[in-house]
């Protein structure tokens, strides 16, 4: 598949009764394809058939997008337009398009990384302003807004597939690593160590057992407790942040150096 520009690239796979794939796979995925410029939300099936652009024109740029786990929703971080690389909020859009909905109202500063909770119910994010970033859950509709987790700069939360817990990066070691926090007692392990670089871009797998994230353009895995720590994917050309299509596989945006265009 080749795309100009893609950004963010989010699957849905359908899942039948019986737990098998069924043959409806939709991608969602961030690019410039309409005006050249502004960074749409796009949809395609799993053959790669164009579908269209789901997100409103002429709202601003919209990044960092994940399915609902109903599929019928996605929700992303959107940059208005007259407030470009100051401000940004978490919204919801329906997968057809309709009722794009604003979650957080933030004067200042960036709100990214949004990531569902499994039964749908809540979206946790990060909140960044200046050099500081915290954590937040916010209900899906909107209200319940609550500072998870203070302090410091931590990013890229994702809610772990059991809802139990939430994996992030964050600088508390000094530059990035990867931690995990328990919802229900509160304490966060660090899962790696790493001397000199930066270990970010978490993301579960879907059973929960591993965690891929990126060092620089390397792609990394490890158990859920931080074991077996091993790299799976290296640079052969710049990757985007890696994303799971099931539990045997990963996915990566790759920008080809010699074009502008964007392949997964």
């Amino acid at each position: 598949m080749s795309t100009r520009k893609t950004l963010w690239i989010a699957f849905l796979v359908t899942m039948s009764a019986v737990g098998h794939v069924s043959a409806q796979i939709r991608i969602a995925w961030v690019s410039t394809r309409g005006d050249g410029f502004t960074r749409e939300i796009h949809l395609e099936d799993g053959e790669g058939n164009y579908i269209g652009q789901i997100s409103p024109p002429n709202l601003g740029e919209y990044h960092e997008i994940e399915w609902s786990p109903d599929g019928r929703k996605i929700v992303c971080s959107l940059n208005p337009l007259g407030a470009f690389n100051t401000t940004s909020d978490i919204y919801t859009i329906n997968a057809d398009g309709s009722n794009l909905t604003r979650l957080t109202h933030k004067p200042d500063g960036w709100n990214l990384s949004p990531s569902w909770s499994p039964d749908g119910s809540r979206i946790v994010f990060n909140s960044e302003n200046g050099d500081k970033s915290d954590l937040f859950v916010v209900d899906s509709d909107g209200t319940g807004l609550t500072r998870l987790f203070p302090g410091g700069k931590h990013i890229m939360p994702e809610w772990s597939p059991d809802g139990e817990s939430i994996v992030f990066a964050s600088d508390m070691g000094g530059l990035y690593d990867i931690f995990v926090l328990s919802l229900e007692s509160g304490e966060i392990d660090q899962l790696t160590h790493i001397d000199g670089e930066r270990a970010w871009y978490p993301t579960w797998s879907p059973d929960g057992n591993m965690i891929a994230y990126k060092i620089r353009n390397d792609v990394y895995l490890m158990d859920a407790d931080g074991a077996n720590n091993r790299q799976v994917m290296t640079d052969v050309m710049p990757l985007g942040d890696p994303a799971w299509v099931d539990r045997k596989t990963i996915i990566c945006t790759a920008t080809n150096p010699e074009s502008e265009d964007t392949t997964s």
